[in-house]
């Protein structure tokens, strides 16, 4: 049986390491990624999102550079890619237009960008009131004539005449950090002062997160407490942050250091409590440290997190749903603000702000060719929770063996640089879910505690998680009778419920008095209301388990991670030991399979799209608590004075 265990792990490895170094059609190899960077290390911000958007990037830089910021400008269907378009002639206002101008009453200073000749469905009216502003190659920018404006005498500029460019702040200087794109910012502040309130953010965060995982009481390992703590307090204050806003509050700095000041003068009496009463114990518990032989996984996940930080800091964001749901939502937070900024872009309010704060308040030191920071830390913490879990509960070199395949896993490390939820989203949910196991380990209220507290980050930061969060509480709640007292179980499930409400209780009910509420119950409630009526959508059902029959045998997307998993379920004692976990996983893909199915009720004629190009990405957190089963199962032995009991 050890030598079977063995064979598995190094053909785990051999896949995983071949997949994420050649890459496939969706993630990018890290050699491919790498020597093209190299090779092209002094491509500016312009060339970059050219070769990213080829067909649209050179038409929007034109009209950019020939309106005005404040200019409405129309743009034909095939053309106007809605809020990518948006994104790249921001502060613009972009629309369609398909027969004629259709001016309407739009006010003056209004554009229509038009490729060929002058077009003759124009009205007589139209045309009287329609100039050429500009004409390059094939190429033309139409203005509609504004009367105020000809009294003014404008009418004579010169039509060639470059206008204020959205687009030179961002090239004017790849040096500097501090670029926006807000009309007349220039050059944006010193690069000393851009990066002094974001550096200052994240210290606050990282004091606020200290606090309140000492106020948790959970005991935690080094590694573990890293990971947690910056991000847990980067979480909680822009939670607090939005919070104070919706009720009145400036968006400010002044703002940020009200929020720190009221969490610390809350948690900060109760961590220094918890602190005196368990002598320190809750704040670092010990755990096996790392062997010689761990030294080669370590140097890998070292390197590939170089990767994913040095790849997220050359490439500006590019997807879709990156530029339009978060980083477009954060950019106009910051510019205008006000919250109601984040309901006009990319599915409104349904997404929640914690990311889009964080891009807000990092903006004047990133600005748009770099703001993709943000979010390599997320992968950061991911891998120092997991090694620290592992590394209580089997040997050392195999606990790292383990987090080197979560760190290769290609749909994993292809989102680590990248301005998407999914990373961010996979932290808080797999820590939540390790902290509940530990709490079902331990009986530890901290736990308990730190896992609803997770819980409800991870709701904070994508909304479509909440199913998988549910049956998390399910999986603890119905399996943990096995392992701790009837009172004490009751008592962690009402903590984490509570923990979760009191988050996404508030932010909920400003969705709803924004006009978007219901949207989460009539995804799923079509569904399950036709269900119940039994009008069942075999086609749908059948079209969602061929694609993931399908993907979860794509190596060049999950590596070996599915063919591991399933090798692991012959062991004894993963069938013994660890039926909570695989509960967690087995009713976590079926929210996922819900999902989809659910999806051809809500919006029936695009589900194959919706499955196409979210499928893997919104599956990605279950890579790291599939692993953690192969590794529970597979490991040789468990670690020599273990810390901790394993999970039984």
């Amino acid at each position: 049986m050890r030598r079977l265990r063995i064979l598995i792990i190094a053909v785990s490895v051999a896949i995983n390491l071949t997949a994420v170094l050649l890459g496939s059609s969706l993630f990018p190899g890290v050699w491919a990624g790498a020597r093209f960077m190299l090779q092209n290390r002094h491509l500016g911000y312009d060339e970059k999102m050219a070769l990213k958007f080829p067909d649209v990037y050179p038409h929007m830089r034109f009209i950019a550079a020939h309106t005005t910021p404040e200019a409405t400008v129309l743009i034909p269907p095939p053309l106007n890619q809605g809020a990518l378009t948006a994104y790249l002639l921001y502060p613009r206002q972009v629309d369609s237009h398909r027969e004629g101008f259709l001016w309407g009453r739009t006010p003056g200073g209004t554009y229509a960008y038009v490729e060929g000749t002058w077009p003759a469905s124009l009205t007589p009216d139209e045309q009287a009131s329609s100039q050429l502003v500009i004409a390059e190659g094939n190429r033309l920018l139409i203005q509609r004539a504004d009367r105020a404006a000809n009294q003014r005498g404008e009418r004579d500029r010169p039509a060639s005449a470059p206008r204020a460019s959205a687009f030179a702040e961002a090239r004017a200087d790849r040096r500097s950090l501090g670029g926006g794109w807000s009309a007349g910012a220039g050059a944006g502040p010193p690069r000393q002062q851009a990066m002094l309130m974001p550096t200052l953010a994240w210290l606050a965060a990282a004091g606020v997160g200290l606090v309140i995982v000492m106020t948790c009481g959970a005991s935690l390992s080094l590694l573990e407490l890293v990971g947690l703590v910056p991000l847990v307090g980067a979480g909680v204050l822009t939670f607090g942050f939005c919070m104070a806003a919706v009720y009145g509050a400036p968006i400010a700095t002044s703002t940020t250091l009200e929020v720190v000041a009221v969490v610390l003068a809350i948690a900060g009496p109760l961590a220094i409590w918890r602190a005196k009463r368990s002598g320190g114990r809750c704040l670092v518990s010990p755990v096996n440290r790392p062997t010689v032989t761990a030294v080669p996984w370590i140097v890998v996940i070292v390197l590939l997190t170089i990767y994913a930080f040095v790849r997220a800091w050359y490439w500006p964001p590019a997807e879709g749903d990156s530029l339009t749901v978060w980083v477009l939502k954060g950019r106009d937070i910051r510019d205008t603000g006000t919250m109601a900024a984040a309901g006009a872009h990319g599915a409104g309010l349904f997404y929640p702000l914690n990311l889009p704060l964080q891009v807000a308040a990092a903006w004047p030191a990133l600005g748009p060719a770099h703001i993709q920071l943000v979010f390599p830390p997320y992968f950061v913490g991911l891998i120092l929770v997991t090694a620290g879990f592992l590394s209580r509960r089997i040997r050392p070199d195999e606990a790292w063996l383990f987090t080197m395949l979560i760190v290769s896993t290609p749909v994993l490390l292809g989102q680590a640089s990248t301005s998407m939820s999914d990373i961010p989203f996979a932290f808080y949910y797999v820590s939540s879910v390790l902290m509940l196991l530990r709490f079902l380990e331990t009986g530890s209220m901290g736990f308990a505690a730190l896992g609803g507290l997770l819980m409800a980050l991870a709701a904070w930061t994508r909304a479509d998680g909440l199913l998988y969060l549910a049956v998390n509480v399910v999986a603890i709640g119905l399996l943990g009778a096995a392992h701790l007292r009837p009172l004490r179980l009751l008592a962690g499930v009402a903590i984490v419920i509570a923990l979760f409400s009191v988050t996404w209780w508030p932010w909920n009910r400003y969705v709803a008095a924004q006009g978007w509420g219901g949207h989460f119950e009539t995804t799923g409630g079509a569904a399950l209301d036709a269900l119940a009526r039994g009008a069942l959508r075999w086609d749908a059902l059948g079209t969602v388990l061929k694609y993931f029959g399908e993907r979860w045998i794509a190596l060049g997307v999950w590596g070996s991670v599915w063919l591991t998993f399933a090798a692991s379920l012959v062991s004894a004692r993963a069938l013994r030991s660890l039926r909570v976990l695989l509960a967690v996983i087995a009713l976590n893909v079926g929210g996922l399979l819900f999902t989809y199915y659910a999806f051809a009720y809500y919006r029936p004629n695009v589900l194959q799209w919706a499955i196409d190009a979210g499928f893997d990405r919104m599956a990605s957190h279950f890579a790291p608590l599939l692993w953690g089963y192969a590794a529970l199962s597979l490991a040789s032995e468990p670690a020599e004075g273990r810390s901790s009991p394993p999970i039984t």
